[in-house]
């Protein structure tokens, strides 16, 4: 078994292979943005840091992990990887600037 035919695999299209991995890490970062939800309604107001950092880092990972784990249509797939690398670059400059 080469590396061509590793790379030319269909588990490697995908980039994971084993399904509980990538309904496993959705279910985990559906339920940090849960717990990022939960959080910012316990805050009280007089708070002054700044709130959305961990939503923008928490959608990144989830756009991710939607683009690169599972197997979309093309039409889909390449919405989502724009929206997945637009989000990373809005991100890197997010946590820079703000």
């Amino acid at each position: 078994m080469g590396i061509r035919s590793i790379l030319m695999s269909p588990e490697a299209e995908t980039g994971v292979k084993n399904p509980v991995h990538r309904y496993g890490m959705l279910v985990l970062i559906l339920a940090l943005f849960a717990w990022e939800i939960k959080s910012r309604l316990t805050i009280p107001p007089a708070y002054r840091r700044n709130l959305y950092d961990n939503y923008a880092g928490v959608l990144m990972l989830l756009f991710m992990h939607l683009s690169f784990a599972f197997k979309w249509p093309k039409g889909v797939a390449r919405a989502l990887w724009i929206l997945a690398l637009s989000w990373l670059v809005f991100f890197f400059f997010y946590t820079i600037f703000f």
